[in-house]
């Protein structure tokens, strides 16, 4: 399709250069409590029954966390970014789940699941064809999921060998990388014994490591949890240009960001958009005190310990019970920062099959 991928960035996460991006002040003050504030409660360490600075208190925790996540966009939780992007594939940082809102220059653009692009369609009915035709040359706007990538950009000759780089207190670290080299053959370590293992390796060195294989796709990657970040480049052997493919954070161990197809009402891939975009954040398990606890209740987690300590007892009306007590104290609070009277509503009474795309009010 000829479309380019693009790195972006939110609020507090520096990736990379290849997507410029201007993060909304709002998102760097979500008011989410940090692990540090988590262990301080008197409520938390109660209702998990474990001292704070246990392994089973931060699992209590991170258990909780994820399941209330899937439960709600709860405040905090969805946070507003600024994009510079073209129509393309739009790579999505490790801290981002999913998109929930699009404005493109300054105009609302659907945001659909990738089952949009295979809805039924007649090619000879609506204003743009057909839905199919958004996925093959767009012409109205759409912003459509499109899978999930272990890396923000792919190397972009046939003679790239991957290279690492990172900070000397990790020096060591094994990075395995799986994938195809430039003649589609998948990424193979010869063992030395006439057997071949899945994948390649590289040890992270300083100042850097550079690969002998060369590799045209990275599809999957395996690091181990590491004290400072890793940066991930393909390096043309006979260029020696870098291109950045990924920023791994220290805790990072299998790595797989979001990914969109930004299809712009412009055929011309060559034109920047300026987009805002509402996002739901990825659970990230805490390890750090300074780590954000992506719920922005702590009592109502403790409601929710609760639920699953007496669920791991059998108990599950007593589990059921405070869960849902768990979800109604984070509905109020959510009731509380955005009251109805301030909720806009747009009521359209076709829906979104508008008379004109079937062949209504308009001539013969």
């Amino acid at each position: 399709m000829g479309c380019s991928k693009r790195l972006c960035s939110i609020k507090g996460y520096s990736m990379s250069t290849p997507c410029s991006t201007v993060p909304m002040t709002p998102a760097s003050n979500s008011g989410l409590p940090t692990f540090a504030q988590a262990k301080a409660s008197k409520e938390l360490m109660s209702a998990s029954g474990n001292c704070t600075n246990s392994e089973e208190f931060a699992e209590y925790i991170n258990n909780a966390t994820e399941r209330l996540m899937y439960r709600g966009d709860w405040p905090g939780t969805q946070v507003p970014m600024h994009l510079s992007v073209k129509r393309g594939i739009v790579t999505l940082p490790r801290q981002v789940g999913s998109v929930r809102k699009m404005n493109v220059t300054t105009r609302y653009v659907p945001v659909w699941n990738d089952l949009y692009a295979f809805m039924p369609h007649q090619w000879n009915g609506g204003l743009c064809s057909g839905t199919f035709n958004v996925w093959i040359d767009p012409i109205a706007p759409a912003f459509t999921q499109y899978g999930t990538s272990a890396t923000f950009d792919q190397p972009p000759t046939d003679t790239c060998v991957l290279q690492i780089s990172g900070i000397p207190d990790d020096t060591g670290a094994i990075i395995q990388f799986f994938g195809t080299d430039p003649q589609g053959n998948a990424l193979l370590t010869d063992n030395g014994d006439g057997t071949f293992s899945n994948g390649i390796s590289l040890t992270l060195n300083q100042p850097f490591t550079v690969g002998v294989d060369f590799v045209k796709n990275v599809s999957r990657v395996i690091k181990p949890v590491t004290q400072g970040p890793i940066s991930l480049f393909a390096l043309d052997t006979l260029t020696a240009l870098q291109t950045p493919l990924a920023i791994y954070d220290p805790g990072d161990t299998n790595p797989s960001f979001a990914q969109y197809n930004l299809h712009a009402a412009c055929c011309n891939p060559t034109v920047n958009w300026s987009a805002v975009a509402i996002v739901k954040l990825r659970f990230i398990p805490v390890v750090s005190d300074t780590d954000l606890v992506l719920i922005p209740n702590l009592h109502a987690l403790a409601l929710f310990i609760k639920g699953m300590r007496f669920g791991d007892d059998g108990d599950r009306a007593n589990s059921l019970a405070y869960q849902a007590d768990a979800v109604k104290e984070l509905n109020l609070q959510l009731a509380d920062q955005s009251p109805n009277e301030q909720t806009p509503i747009v009521i359209n009474p076709f829906g979104n099959a508008y008379p004109g795309r079937s062949g209504i009010g308009r001539l013969m």
